[in-house]
Parts: structure tokens; sequence; C-alpha cells
């Protein structure tokens, strides 16, 4: 397996050990197998989505199948545009994500938040909409 990361049709950027499946009689691609993938999005220094890329950035790293305790994954081929090799600082903190104790450890939090855990701020999804709006009608 490769550290890649893949552009989904859905749009995600993806970052996971990924093996190729091919067919064994055409050679083609027909899936592939990902271990512990992470969905990546570029936030603005305060946390927000960016839809401005002059303010600050930086990645949020969120788990790929939030509410599945799965490590490994099937992904069929027709869902990726593109694979590519990430940066070697984002390769670097890939590793160290997926190092058994830190990953066990996150995924543990994760999973609290998901819970509704003590102390979690709870999201407010009418506020982001709102937001999400306010956003949009700026743009137009």
């Amino acid at each position: 397996m490769s550290i890649k990361i893949l552009l989904l049709k859905s749009n995600e950027e993806i970052i996971t050990e990924v093996q190729e499946i091919a067919n064994p009689d055409s050679k083609l691609a027909i899936g592939y197998h990902l271990h512990k993938p992470f969905r990546l999005e570029i936030v603005s220094d305060d946390g927000e989505l960016v839809f401005n890329r002059e303010k600050g950035y930086s990645l949020s790293w969120f788990p790929f199948a939030p509410l599945s305790k799965d490590k490994d994954f099937f992904l069929p081929s027709e869902h990726v545009i593109t694979a590519y090799d990430p940066l070697d600082s984002i390769v670097d903190q890939y590793v160290e994500a997926i190092k058994e104790e830190n990953y066990e450890e996150n995924f543990k939090k994760h999973e609290d938040v998901i819970a509704g855990a003590e102390g979690e701020e709870e999201l407010d999804m009418e506020q982001i909409f709102k937001d999400a709006e306010a956003v949009l009608d700026d743009d137009d």
C-alpha cells in the first residue's frame, strides 16, 4: 500500500493508505482498498470552511466514514477522479495520525463527540445554514 490523496467525484479529498484492486482478467482497476482514510478540508485560521483563500488557512482532518468503527474500506473506481502523492509534510502528519496509539485516542475523542459526551459543544445547525446562506448571498 502507498499513501495517496484521492479526489472523489463528491469533491472530497481523502488521504489514506491505498491499494488498487484490479480485475484479474482485464487488469483494469475496479476499486481501491483504503486503510485508515481521513477526509481533508481546507479551513480558515478561525476554523471555518474556506470560501476566501486570501485568508490564512490550514487542513482539518476528519474520519472518512465518521459513523463506522471500520479501519478498512472498499471504494469502487468510478468514485475516484484522480489519485496523487501528498506533500511530504502531509504524509508525515498522516503517518503520525495512523500510529495505533494516536489513531485509537483520536477515534475515541471523535466517538465521544458523536455520542454527545458532556463538555462538547453542540452544533447549531440552524446557525450554520444561516452563515452559509450569508456567504452565498455575499457572492451574488
